[in-house]
């Protein structure tokens, strides 16, 4: 009687293992919950729905391809307008509310301050694909990039003006309480002191002006061969259109900020012909699954995909990549993980350096016709 009780208990023990292995737990979740947090209206809204859009299009093949480990990616989309407070709210709703374990984005650099910090304590792992600031990396280890930062595009942006345009002198035009457009300046200084190229003036204005008249009076007195203006494409537009008024028609370098003048809407494409700016990628510069994906962005949403967009989609990437590696949603293991990314994606290899930045090449380009033409990498 013992021994039948013994083997009939363990046959039900065999039988209880099997059952577990080949269900679900109770307590696991149904699906992995990813956020994201960007500008969905407002101002900058067209950088925040390029990043959001381009990190959905690669969770939507995911989840047809059977998810991540069998579960679903539930992709929580958050509108922060671009402000910092509104910015660090989602973040606070999406690690304790919706408990989240990772996060695409913030997008903004003034943004991804506040909620950089935020993540570094918690350890609750973010990867933006567009946030360059330099001062970003000292905040801890939580946030990656798919994107260079800010010193990298100023170093390239001078570097290129000088050995490639021929400038022997420059001006500059930059917003002296912002995040972004003074780590652009700062590194575009130092590096033309570097390299000779001669800073012939340089004027400031404040976040929110709009007639910068004054300022470009004092560049147009100094004759520069082109004015270095580190912001956002609507103050480029606007800057741009003062200039020519009062007869100051060199052509403006500038950054990523730049990237959206050709879709914005109503402009005159002859204000900004010869502009040229530093991108993370070019569609140029691709091959045939960038072409397939540009297509299908295109297709999609009814309008080019921005740079961001290719950045956004290799970010969902390596968060993928590194919730699949690791089998968990446990924000300390899929933040390890991601550090030792060493893959493909969409934009080329990513490998991070110490402090989370890929290491990378940037697609230089000329405004020509109406149209963004790539020269090169540079």
């Amino acid at each position: 009687m013992k021994k039948f009780v013994s083997v009939l208990l363990l046959a039900v023990m065999c039988m209880m293992m099997l059952a577990s292995c080949g269900a679900k737990k109770e307590d696991e979740p149904e699906t992995y919950k990813i956020g994201f947090i960007g500008p969905l209206t407002g101002a900058t809204s067209m950088y925040g729905n390029a990043v959001m859009n381009g990190a959905a299009m690669y969770f939507e093949e995911v989840n047809k391809n059977g998810g991540i480990n069998g579960r679903q990616v539930e992709f929580i989309a958050l509108d922060s307008e671009g402000d910092k407070a509104k910015a660090k709210n989602a973040y606070e709703r999406l690690a304790t509310v919706d408990e989240v374990c990772a996060i695409i984005g913030p997008v903004l650099t003034g943004e991804t301050e506040v909620v950089a910090q935020a993540a570094a304590s918690d350890g609750l792992p973010l990867v933006t694909a567009s946030a360059t600031g330099d001062n970003l990396s000292s905040y801890g280890d939580a946030l990656f990039r798919t994107c260079f930062k800010d010193s990298f595009q100023g170093v390239k942006l001078a570097d290129y003006a000088k050995d490639v345009l021929g400038m022997s002198k420059v001006a500059v035009l930059y917003a002296n309480n912002d995040a972004y457009s003074t780590g652009l300046y700062e590194a575009f200084r130092d590096e033309c002191a570097k390299i000779g190229l001669d800073i012939v003036a340089t004027e400031s204005y404040a976040t929110g002006d709009s007639d910068y008249k004054a300022q470009l009076t004092n560049i147009a007195n100094a004759a520069p061969e082109a004015v270095f203006f580190p912001y956002y494409y609507a103050e480029c537009y606007d800057a741009a259109t003062q200039a020519k008024d009062l007869g100051l028609t060199v052509p403006f370098l500038g950054g990523d900020g730049f990237s959206a003048l050709l879709s914005y809407e109503g402009a005159d494409m002859s204000i900004i012909e010869g502009f040229v700016y530093s991108d993370h990628f070019s569609s140029e510069a691709g091959n045939a699954e960038v072409n397939a994906f540009a297509k299908a962005y295109n297709d999609k949403y009814g309008y080019a995909a921005l740079g961001f967009s290719f950045l956004a989609y290799d970010a969902a990437m390596i968060v993928a990549d590194a919730i699949d590696k690791c089998d968990s949603d446990d924000w300390d293991a899929i933040r390890t993980q991601m550090k030792k990314t060493d893959m493909d994606c969409l934009t080329g290899h990513y490998v991070f350096d110490a402090e989370n930045n890929p290491i990378k090449q940037a697609a230089m380009i000329v405004i020509k016709d109406g149209e963004g033409v790539f020269d090169r990498m540079f």
